[in-house]
């Protein structure tokens, strides 16, 4: 179980960021343009830092966290987990004991992981504050006022795609968290945006995209994920811990449980 417990924190940490990335790179927005460059970096003022974090906190809430969390857990982790030959078998001898698992895993990572919401906007916001200017953010932050930018965090909410790192660290003990894995664990969103973007949703996309500030987000977003992935890989080893001990206690009280029911019917 040690995996299972170590996949779902590392995505978990992950998950703020992963809406940041998603927000401003769907197709319609970025394939009739060149590939985006960084910007250059500005000077950062106590006004522009602060103004950095409050778009990173917008853009990234409690609200979309939590609700990212538990499809993770609600759909994600179930699908995934029960195809596993190994879960398969413990499944006919305990039926229930997958959901028991990934109960008692949830019970400690996700107050662990909203915990460290405040310090993931400030990893967001740390990019934000070097390249983009306070005209920059103002510009963002009125696209994502717009229907059409409220419709980007809904399908951040509902389509991102935790799969991928579910499958990776079932498939081995690799914990390391990378830029790219956050990116493909975005592509689900994109979908889910473009499917629900009419024309004139997709207009306004595409001219936030081709706009000076918009050229900017899209250029950055590199940087989000590089800072979005150093962030998983900090300090997840007590939690870990934690989260891998809740799940042995609770598989095993289940264990003994349905011995005893069992014994007792006899």
């Amino acid at each position: 179980m040690k995996r299972v417990t170590l996949l779902t924190t590392l995505a978990i940490f992950g998950l703020t960021a992963v809406t940041g990335y998603a927000q401003v790179n769907p197709p319609a927005a970025t394939t009739s343009a060149p590939a985006r460059s960084v910007p250059t970096q500005v000077t950062p003022t106590p006004e522009s830092r602060t103004q950095a974090l409050k778009l990173a906190q917008a853009l990234n809430g409690e609200e979309l966290t939590r609700r990212q969390i538990n499809r993770l857990y609600t759909v994600i982790m179930p699908a995934a987990i029960k195809q596993k030959a190994e879960y398969q078998e413990m499944e006919k001898v305990y039926p229930g004991i997958s959901d028991i698992a990934i109960q008692a895993e949830r019970e400690i990572i996700e107050p662990a992981s909203m915990a460290r919401l405040p310090q993931m906007h400030q990893a967001i916001a740390d990019v934000y504050a070097q390249y983009l200017t306070s005209d920059d953010m103002d510009a963002i932050s009125a696209f994502y006022a717009t229907s059409t930018g409220m419709k980007a965090l809904v399908a951040a909410a509902e389509g991102t795609d935790f799969s991928h790192m579910v499958e990776k660290n079932l498939a081995s003990e690799d914990s390391k968290v990378e830029a790219s894995d956050i990116k493909t664990m975005v592509m689900g969103h994109t979908a889910k945006f473009l499917s629900i973007l009419d024309d004139e949703d997709r207009r306004k996309l595409v001219a936030f995209g081709l706009s000076p500030a918009g050229r900017k987000w899209g250029g950055i977003q590199r940087l989000v994920l590089e800072a979005t992935a150093n962030h998983a890989n900090q300090g997840n080893a007590e939690v870990i811990a934690r989260a891998t001990e809740n799940v042995i206690k609770a598989m095993t009280d289940f264990v003994n449980k349905s011995d005893q029911a069992r014994t007792a019917k006899k």
